[in-house]
């Protein structure tokens, strides 16, 4: 493993610490848990963090499943708790395996906006949907980058912090149009004690962004003139780079109601 993909990791495993220190939760207390068996799933998973985090805090006959494209992230199997599973799997793809489909009870996804063709998640949640059963919740974490926050200790401009705002797209809002009901958004920012982590964090991800060889990435970079080392000086000097939390909770009906009629 090189020092790159080490400080991916690193990265991945803070960026949970900050979500949880804070929404002070994992899964959103609305979402009910059905009986010892329930079936949970974060796709997408990474280090599979999420997973491993919340499976200290249910009881061992949960079933918690980390999907992601690779395993090169994951922790060896030896390590895993009985009820942990991290598995290959492609969530963009329309249709899941047969045998995983409308089996989990919850799905979570977080911070897909990178991860979706153009800020469209249609391919990513007709995936989701299909695991999740009739009644089933989905809960989806992201940053909101129209409320973000740019600025100096005193509120001053910060120009290069600034630019990263501009990176960040917003997703298409398809929640009605897959038919979720119950739909819940909170909106949490972190502490002010946690400005500078969530700003380097921020940063961090721009770094990486500029060792992408994507040419489509790199003119992004290039036409925002952004530039880590000027926004890294003046977080330094106290700028901040702040996006809230958002999370959308819905529930996948019991009945399809399109076939009913």
């Amino acid at each position: 493993m090189d020092n790159e993909q080490d400080y991916l990791l690193a990265r991945l495993n803070l960026q949970h610490y900050l979500w949880k220190d804070g929404l002070g939760y994992l899964l959103h207390p609305s979402i009910p848990l059905n009986g010892p068996n329930t079936r949970i799933a974060d796709l997408g998973t990474g280090t599979g963090i999420w997973v491993l985090d919340l499976a200290r805090q249910l009881p061992e006959t949960t079933q918690l499943y980390g999907f992601d494209i690779s395993d090169a992230q994951y922790p060896h199997p030896k390590y895993l708790p009985p009820n942990v599973k991290l598995e290959v799997l492609d969530n963009l793809t329309p249709d899941p395996p047969s045998d995983l489909q409308g089996t989990f009870d919850v799905i979570y996804l977080r911070l897909w906006l990178g991860g979706v063709p153009n800020g469209d998640p249609t391919a990513l949640l007709t995936h989701a949907l299909k695991l999740l059963r009739p009644g089933g919740y989905i809960q989806w974490n992201e940053f909101d980058p129209l409320r973000a926050i740019a600025e100096g200790p005193d509120g001053e401009p910060s120009p290069n912090v600034r630019k990263l705002c501009t990176l960040t797209q917003k997703i298409k809002d398809h929640r009605q149009e897959f038919g979720l009901k119950n739909i819940e958004e909170v909106f949490a920012f972190e502490q002010p004690w946690q400005s500078k982590l969530a700003s380097d964090m921020a940063c961090s991800v721009v770094h990486e962004m500029s060792n992408n060889p994507s040419p489509f990435v790199q003119q992004k970079l290039n036409d925002f003139g952004i530039s880590v080392p000027a926004a890294f000086a003046e977080i330094s000097k106290g700028a901040r780079f702040v996006q809230p939390f958002c999370v959308t909770v819905g529930r996948k009906p019991v009945v399809d109601e399109s076939s009913a009629k």
